[in-house]
């Protein structure tokens, strides 16, 4: 691990590391009044009552752009930027004397680079170095693959590409305003909307106390893994009901999908984090286009940092950003080429408290003494994937949307065929 403080500099999920403990997680955001400046959840919780206060592209923006709504210390972007680093210094007790590793976007530029570190210096950090996070993070994921790291910010994607020799090396970012999170949401706030305008002709958009709840449930829903089924919005002491599926949400993300096609281009394997890869319809859309998606765990930051601490250890170099990293272990791209694709892949069927190890095919009816026969499904492994074979099963899931095809599965991912749950997992090594 890191020998210092790891700061994951990112809009949707700002992470800050001591060592394998996670110290903070919350998103980059403000909301700017009279008396100053809250930040991160607090802020997050306030984004659709206040919408004139509320900030959410200072990290984006490392600039000093004036704001619409300044308060007497709060007047530009880089006065939010400060407040937030102030406040995740002060919630994480990061002392001056810290050295803290800086992770950033793939499309930051030199001016913008200078203005963050003049701003971590005024809000008390000491920086031991700047890294590039999506090639940090695609080196201490495992994989041997060049490829792509697919990132989606709050109001822009980015795409990095890498490829591989000694080290992990950035060949390219490019990063494009549509779609982001952000968009993703607005769309599904309109899904939730119609729902409630056919049950009940109530327009939760109306209300900004109405409209926050709408929101917090879906970025719950999208970050979290929180299930959707019945939505109860309450006003004025009056609660509301829709019905709200997830498939709706995957309906109300084809625009952002569409957008976002182009920004591919040839990949043949995408890597993203988590809560990317589970956005209802991503995986799905992935797979549409002919790409391999590989799961970023957050703590593969760590690890890609991790060699580069140890390679770097007596260069003597500080404060520049480092977009190649070296590969642990060398040899192991050219001997073990497949060890990527392997460790990311399910090794195990859990249902209940039983794990059945996967083989080339397996099918829990002849397995498990609880599955009825005509829950047929099949689930098939080789070294590059495992794959779902629906059979004739009906009323299929996987992660709540239904499947009629032979789909891929990765770890975590639930299937559920008429109340009877399997989740995939990876056993490594027997643990």
């Amino acid at each position: 691990m890191p020998d210092a403080w790891v700061l994951d500099l990112n809009d949707v999920h700002t992470r800050v590391w001591q060592g394998e403990e996670l110290a903070y997680s919350e998103p980059a955001l403000a909301i700017v009044s009279k008396k100053g400046a809250v930040t991160g959840t607090e802020a997050l919780g306030h984004c659709r009552l206040e919408p004139s206060n509320f900030h959410s592209k200072f990290v984006d923006k490392l600039n000093q752009e004036a704001l619409t709504t300044p308060s007497r210390m709060i007047a530009h972007q880089a006065d939010l930027l400060y407040e937030f680093l102030v406040a995740i210094r002060r919630k994480c007790d990061i002392s001056n004397k810290d050295e803290v590793w800086v992770a950033v976007s793939s499309d930051v530029t030199n001016p913008q680079l200078g203005l963050l570190y003049g701003v971590l210096q005024a809000a008390g950090y000491s920086v031991r170095d700047f890294v590039d996070r999506s090639i940090a993070m695609a080196a201490g994921s495992g994989i041997q693959r060049s490829g792509t790291v697919l990132h989606l910010g709050l109001h822009r994607t980015v795409v990095t590409r890498y490829r591989i020799g000694a080290e992990f090396v950035r060949d390219s970012a490019n990063a494009f305003a549509d779609p982001g999170f952000a968009r993703f949401i607005n769309g599904w706030i309109q899904v939730v909307t119609n729902r409630f305008l056919q049950a009940s002709r109530f327009d939760p958009r109306r209300f900004g106390e109405t409209e926050q709840q709408v929101f917090d449930l879906l970025w719950s829903c999208a970050l979290g893994g929180n299930e959707l089924g019945v939505v109860d919005i309450s006003y004025r002491g009056e609660t509301r009901q829709a019905e709200v599926s997830i498939e709706d949400l995957v309906h109300g993300s084809h625009t952002q999908f569409t957008a976002m096609a182009p920004h591919l281009g040839d990949s043949a394997v995408v890597l993203a984090e988590r809560y990317i890869v589970r956005l209802p319809g991503m995986r799905e859309f992935l797979q549409s286009q002919g790409i391999d998606t590989v799961e970023l765990a957050p703590e593969s930051l760590l690890a890609g940092i991790s060699n580069l601490t140890a390679a770097s250890a007596e260069s003597g170099e500080a404060r520049r950003l480092h977009t190649a990293i070296p590969i642990a272990d060398p040899d192991a791209c050219q001997e073990h080429p497949e060890w990527a694709s392997e460790t990311q892949l399910p090794t195990h069927l859990l249902h209940d408290a039983v794990a059945i190890p996967l083989s080339d095919e397996l099918s829990p009816a002849s397995i498990f003494t609880d599955i009825p026969s005509t829950i047929d499904f099949r689930v098939r492994r080789n070294k590059d994937a495992v794959m779902l074979d629906p059979g004739s099963a009906t009323g299929l899931t996987v992660n709540g949307l239904s499947v009629g095809t032979a789909t891929g599965l990765s770890n975590g991912d639930v299937i559920d065929s008429r109340g009877h749950r399997f989740r995939c997992i990876a056993v490594v090594d027997g643990h």
